[in-house]
C-alpha cells in the first residue's frame, strides 16, 4: 500500500513540474557521503530513494534539496523515501544540527523543507525530535513507522498541507505543539499507549474533524484543540477526570459532546466560542467548573448544573445567546460575576431559595423580562441587571437595604418599580437611562447618589422624603419630562448638574439650608420660569443656570448678594429685560454693585416676611382714586383678613402677584 501511495504521489510530483525525471535511487555505504554519491545531480532530482546509512550531514543536503535554500524551485525535491535508510549519529564535528543517538530524527533535521510533499521515514527510527519537520509547508502525507515511542515538541508544527498522518501503536508520548497549525489535517487516531497528552498538540488544526483519544488519558491539557474550527466529534475516554483551560476553545463546529461520569473538573474557557454546541450533559460527580467554561456557546439552549458541584467560576455562560433554561444545583449559593451576561434568550429566571448573592453583571445585557428578588437578599450588587433592555417588571423584597451602582442601568423598558421601605443606600447611576416614569423614595433615605436617575427621559414625577440631606451631582440630570419637584426642607447640599438638562422643569424653590450652588446645577433648564433662593444662599458657581432662557422671576432672599467663582454670575443667555429680580428691602444698592447681579434691569425690593414688594403713601389722594383699587385680598398688619378701608395701613395682594403696603 505504501508503494502505491509512493508511486501515486510521485506521479503528482512529476505532473506538477515541467521536467520529466524518474525516481532516483541511491545507496550510501558511508554516512555523510550522500553529496558524493549524488555528484552534481542534487538540483535536478525531484523524487529520491535513499538506502544505506545517513547522518545529519546528509540530512542537511536533503533539506536543501527540499527547498530550504531555494523556496519553491521547480527542480526542488518533492518526494523522499527513507524507508530503507538508517539514521546514525554523526562522527565528526559539523556546523549543522547533530544526531546524538542512532535511529532518531534529529532536531530540525528536515525543518523548512518547503517543497517536500511526501516522506517515508526509516523503518527503524524510535523518536522524532522537536521541530524535526517544522514549516514543511507542502508535506501532505506521512506514515510514522511502528517502533516510534516519542514525537517531541512542535515536530510537525506549521506543516500546513499535511492532511493525513498515521501514528503507530507504539507511540507513548506526543509533545506539546506537535501538530500546531497543521491547518489541513482532518483526522487523528491517538494510540492507547499514550497515557498523558501535552499542551496545544493540535492547536490551530482548523480542518480537523474527528479525534479518537487514548482510552487511558485522565486529562485533556491546556489548549489541546484550541482553534480546531471544523472539529465535530471527539471520542472521550471513560478515565477522563479533567478538561483543562481552553481545551476546546474556538471549536466552532462541535455540536455535542458526551462527557464521562469520571469527569471532576472543567477548566477556564474550556469550551469557549464553541458556537455550534447545543447539548451537553454535565455528569453527576463533576465538582468544579472554572471561569468562562461555556463563554459564547451561542447555540447552547439549556443547562443543568449537577448537585455534586462545589465550585463554579465567573462568566460561566456569558454570551450564550440561545440559553433559555437553567437549573442550578442546590450547592450553588452565588450567581457569579457575569454568569448570564448577554444571554439574550433568557427571558425569565427564578432565583432559588438557596441563592443569597448576585454578583457584578450577573444578568447584564440579558433578555430578562421579569425578575423577583427573594427575601434572603438585602443587597443588589453593582451592574447586576444593567442593559437588560427588555426588563419590565422587578419585584424587590422588604429585606432589601441597598441597590448597587448601575444596578438597573439602561433598563429602558422598566417604567415602574417600588422601592422597599428599608432601602437606605443607592449606588451611583443605579437607574440611569432607565424607562422609569415615576419614583417614590423611602423615608429614612439621607442621600441621593450621583447620576441615580440621570437621563431617565420619561421620568415625570419624583417624591423625595424629608430625610434626604444631600442630592449629588447629575442625580436628575437629563430628566427631560420632569416639570416640578419639591425639595425637602432638610436638604443641605445640591451637587453640580443635579438638575441640568431638565428641559420641562418650570419652578424651583431651594430649601433654607442650601447655601451654595455648584456648577451647572440647573443648566439647560430652558422652561424654568421661577427660581426661589433662600436667605442662606452665599455662593453660586459659574454657569449654574446656563441657558435657562425662560426665567421670568428670580427670588433671592439673601441680604448679601451671593458670590460666584468668576467675575460675573453666569445666567448665560438670560434676557435680563424680561426677568425680574426680587431682593430684600434695602439691598438694591448692594445688588447693583455686585458684578454678578449688575445686569438685571428689573429689580424689586420685597419684605419676604410679609410678602410686601412695594410701599405706597396715598394720604391726601382723592377718595375716588382710593376706591378704584381692586385687590385680590386685603389684610391688616397683624395678618388677619380685612375689608378695604379709607384710612390706615393695609396690605393688598393683586392677581399679578404684587403685594403692596398702603398708608392712607
Amino acid at each position: 500500500m505504501k508503494r502505491l501511495c509512493l508511486l501515486f504521489l510521485f506521479g503528482l510530483c512529476l505532473h506538477a513540474v515541467s521536467a520529466q525525471v524518474w525516481l532516483t535511487e541511491v545507496t550510501v555505504n558511508k554516512a555523510g557521503t550522500l553529496s558524493e554519491v549524488l555528484g552534481n545531480r542534487p538540483d535536478t532530482i525531484i523524487a529520491l530513494k535513499v538506502n544505506g546509512s545517513i547522518n545529519d550531514k546528509d540530512a542537511k543536503l536533503l533539506r536543501e534539496m527540499g527547498g530550504f535554500k531555494h523556496f519553491d524551485s521547480p527542480t526542488s525535491l518533492r518526494l523522499l523515501d527513507l524507508s530503507d535508510a538508517n539514521l546514525v549519529a554523526i562522527e565528526d564535528d559539523y556546523d549543522g544540527q547533530t544526531v546524538n543517538v542512532d535511529n532518531v530524527v534529529g532536531t530540525s533535521m528536515f525543518g523548512y523543507s518547503w517543497c517536500l510533499m511526501y516522506l517515508a521515514l526509516p523503518r527503524n527510527i524510535t523518536r522524532i525530535s522537536s521541530v524535526a519537520f517544522v514549516m514543511c509547508a507542502n508535506l501532505q502525507a506521512l506514515e510514522v513507522p511502528e517502533g516510534v515511542v516519542s514525537i517531541d515538541e512542535a515536530a510537525f508544527s506549521y506543516c500546513e498541507s499535511l492532511r493525513e498522518i498515521k501514528l503507530p501503536n507504539s507511540l507513548r508520548k506526543l509533545g506539546s505543539w506537535a501538530f500546531n497549525a497543521c491547518v489541513s489535517l482532518e483526522e487523528v487516531d491517538l494510540p492507547d499507549a499514550i497515557d498523558e497528552l501535552e499542551v496545544r498538540s493540535f492547536n490551530g488544526c482548523a480542518a480537523l474533524k474527528r479525534v479518537h483519544l487514548p482510552s487511558t488519558v485522565k486529562k485533556i491539557p491546556l489548549m489541546l484543540f484550541v482553534g480546531c474550527h471544523d472539529l465535530e466529534a471527539v471520542d472521550m475516554p471513560k478515565t477522563l477526570t479533567e478538561i483543562d483551560e481552553q481545551a476546546f476553545a474556538d471549536c466552532y463546529s462541535l455540536a455535542s459532546l458526551e462527557l464521562p461520569s469520571s469527569l471532576r473538573r472543567i477548566g477556564p474557557e474550556a469550551f469557549c466560542e464553541c458556537h455550534a454546541l447545543k447539548d451537553i450533559d454535565l455528569p453527576e460527580g463533576l465538582e468544579k467548573i472554572a471561569t468562562g467554561a461555556f463563554f459564547r456557546c451561542k447555540s447552547l439552549k439549556r443547562i443543568t448544573l449537577p448537585e455534586s458541584l462545589t465550585s463554579i467560576g465567573t462568566r460561566l455562560f456569558e454570551g450564550c445567546e440561545s440559553l433559555s433554561e437553567v437549573h442550578l444545583a442546590k450547592s450553588i449559593s452565588t450567581i457569579k460575576e457575569g454568569m448570564f451576561r448577554g444571554c439574550k434568550s433568557l427571558k425569565t429566571f427564578e432565583i432559588p431559595s438557596h441563592v443569597s448573592t448576585i454578583e457584578y453583571q450577573a444578568f447584564a445585557f440579558s433578555g430578562l423580562e421579569s425578575i423577583t428578588i427573594p427575601a434572603q437578599f438585602n443587597t443588589i450588587t453593582d451592574d447586576a441587571f444593567s442593559f437588560c433592555e427588555s426588563l419590565r417588571e422587578v419585584r424587590l423584597p422588604e429585606t432589601l437595604t441597598s441597590i448597587g451602582t448601575s444596578a438597573f442601568y439602561h433598563c429602558t423598558a422598566l417604567e415602574e418599580i417600588t422601592i422597599p421601605a428599608n432601602v437606605r443606600e443607592f449606588g451611583q447611576n443605579a437607574f440611569q437611562y432607565s424607562g422609569l416614569r415615576s419614583i417614590s423614595l423611602p423615608e429614612g433615605l439621607t442621600e441621593i447618589s450621583s447620576g441615580l436617575f440621570s437621563y431617565c427621559e420619561q421620568l415625570a414625577q419624583v417624591t423625595i422624603p424629608n430625610s434626604v440631606k444631600k442630592i449629588e451631582g447629575y442625580a436628575f440630570g437629563g430628566c427631560k419630562r420632569l416639570k416640578d419637584i419639591s425639595l425637602p426642607e432638610g436638604l443641605q447640599e445640591l451637587g453640580g448638574c443635579a438638575f441640568c438638562d431638565c428641559e420641562s422643569l418650570e419652578y424651583i424653590k431651594l430649601p433654607e439650608n442650601i447655601s451654595r450652588l455648584e456648577s451647572l446645577t440647573f443648566a439647560q433648564c430652558r422652561l424654568l420660569k421661577e427660581l426661589d433662593m433662600p436667605e442662606s444662599m452665599s455662593f453660586i458657581s459659574s454657569n449654574a443656570f446656563q441657558n435657562c432662557v425662560g426665567l421670568k422671576r428670580i427670588v433671592c432672599r439673601a441680604v448679601v448678594p451671593p458670590k460666584s467663582d468668576y467675575s460675573m454670575f453666569h445666567f448665560s443667555f438670560l434676557n435680563y429685560s424680561e426677568c425680574t429680580l426680587y431682593i430684600p428691602i434695602g439691598t438694591t444698592e448692594a445688588y447693583k454693585a455686585s458684578a454678578d447681579f449688575k445686569d438685571f434691569i428689573n429689580i424689586c425690593e420685597t419684605d419676604f416676611h410679609t410678602g410686601i414688594n412695594s410701599m405706597e403713601d396715598e394720604r391726601g389722594k382723592r377718595e375716588d382714586t382710593e376706591m378704584d383699587i381692586k385687590p385680590t385680598r386685603v389684610y391688616r398688619l397683624d395678618g388677619k383678613s380685612s375689608q378695604l378701608a379709607r384710612k390706615g395701613v393695609q396690605i393688598l395682594q393683586h392677581n399679578d402677584g404684587k403685594t403692596v403696603k398702603i398708608i392712607r
